[in-house]
């Protein structure tokens, strides 16, 4: 079974894994895909590379820095200087850039024709130049606009087109026909009135696009920004599996899936819950999260104990380990019926079966807070672990690990670094569900 994930900041909005977990689904393929939290690239990178992912997609604002760490690039890669596919094999790093191929296979879907046609690209980032190459492949005549003409200008210069300063926009508006927006929630960039009936507009922004609103009102020819994402995402499946996936499989499903913005569903509607393996600091994370955002905080281990009536390690000894998942479980099923949103921490191997991840998946937000074995088995050294008894407890501890390593992803809705210091991780999580 592999392991697959997204990266950004803020990455835990991200639809991403609802796509590739179902094309996964569609293909039969064994994997399954969550989401990586990171304040950086080199964090992403490796982490993933500790956890064992096989692949990671990237978003804003890692694009660029992850080109540098990659081994080897490939041509849209290389002259896009940025990397948003980064596929680990054999201790390489290997980054792709499958951007363009989401904005061809977007407009090809839609049956629009690119050859010889006026493109505006609204903004030089790494999604506007992504949509300038492909345009310039297909061969449009493409013409850049930014807020900071300079990048504008720049951006021209190594791609091969044309650029305008911000104040000429609507004349070139006027003889464009092909418009792709790549500014996040369209700063009123395009004025409405210079809109019309032939114009066709691809916004990058599926989540918060003003400007796609406006376009259809003037008769626009509107492409979902989600279409943009659905085949990029075709593109890095081939990187990922080597397997072609029918994107016709899998693009209505993107209409059942609700984008998750700041400004849309938080951590205010729903519960949170912790996970992870024993001593990745879910008991004390878990109170000062609570804490942070006025919850009622619970433990379930506490929780199992008050139910059987006594400790842990007594429990495992008299009644063993089946003994105690039922009694976990148990009070899993009991999170389902609670009203009350609160913040949980779950034992390290409550996430091992299925029904439990989808209790907690449908009421919670999941985290997976991950540290590694040495720095879990520095914060064990006592006892009181049944399941690390005996000898060569680092062995037993990586062996447990490799074991739970899937329904860990499976249940996620994002990973943590749970090596950094308490107040960072903390701050990376409210960041994050906030």
């Amino acid at each position: 079974m592999e392991i697959y994930g997204v990266t950004g900041k803020p990455v835990s909005f991200s639809l991403s894994p609802q796509i590739y977990n179902l094309a996964f689904s569609r293909m039969r393929y064994p994997a399954v895909y969550t989401r990586l939290a990171a304040d950086t690239a080199g964090e992403a990178l490796l982490m993933a590379r500790e956890i064992g992912l096989r692949g990671l997609n990237v978003t804003a604002p890692f694009k660029r820095d992850m080109a540098g760490l990659m081994d080897h690039l490939d041509s849209a890669a290389c002259q896009l200087q940025a990397v948003n596919t980064v596929l680990l094999r054999k201790g390489k790093a290997l980054g792709f850039n499958t951007d363009p191929a989401g904005v061809l296979g977007a407009f090809s879907f839609h049956k629009i024709r690119l050859q010889g046609e006026n493109a505006l690209v609204l903004g030089a980032g790494g999604a506007g130049r992504a949509a300038a190459l492909a345009l310039l492949e297909a061969g449009a005549k493409v013409t850049l606009v930014n807020r900071t003409t300079s990048r504008a200008r720049a951006a021209a210069k190594k791609l091969g087109c044309t650029y305008c300063p911000l104040a000429k926009l609507p004349e070139v508006l006027s003889g464009t026909r092909i418009i792709v927006s790549a500014v996040s929630g369209h700063p009123g960039l395009v004025h409405p009135d210079r809109l019309d009936s032939g114009h066709v507009l691809l916004d990058a922004d599926y989540r918060n696009s003003t400007l796609a609103g406006l376009a259809r009102q003037k008769g626009c020819q509107i492409i979902p920004g989600t279409d943009w994402l659905l085949f990029q995402a075709v593109a890095a499946l081939k990187v990922f599996t080597g397997r072609e996936v029918e994107p016709r499989r899998i693009r209505p499903a993107l209409s059942l899936l609700q984008p998750k913005s700041p400004t849309g569903e938080t951590v205010s509607n729903s519960s949170v819950s912790l996970i992870g393996m024993m001593g990745a600091g879910k008991s004390i994370m878990g109170e000062r999260l609570a804490a942070a955002l006025s919850l009622p905080f619970v433990d379930t281990d506490r929780a199992v104990e008050q139910t059987a009536g006594q400790q842990i390690p007594s429990l495992f000894r008299d009644r063993g380990e089946r003994a105690f998942r039922r009694l976990e479980s148990r009070v899993i099923k009991r999170m389902r019926r609670e009203r009350e949103r609160k913040v949980y921490a779950l034992g390290g191997g409550a996430v091992g079966l299925a029904s439990n991840r989808k209790i907690l998946k449908t009421g919670s937000r999941v985290i997976w807070l991950w540290a590694n074995p040495r720095t879990l088995l520095s914060r064990i050294q006592r006892g009181g672990r049944p399941l690390l008894e005996g000898k060569d407890r680092l062995g037993k501890l990586r062996r447990i690990l490799a074991k739970r390593l899937f329904s860990y992803a499976a249940a996620s809705d994002f990973i943590v670094n749970a090596d950094i210091p308490p107040a960072k991780i903390i701050r990376k999580i409210l960041h994050e569900i906030c």
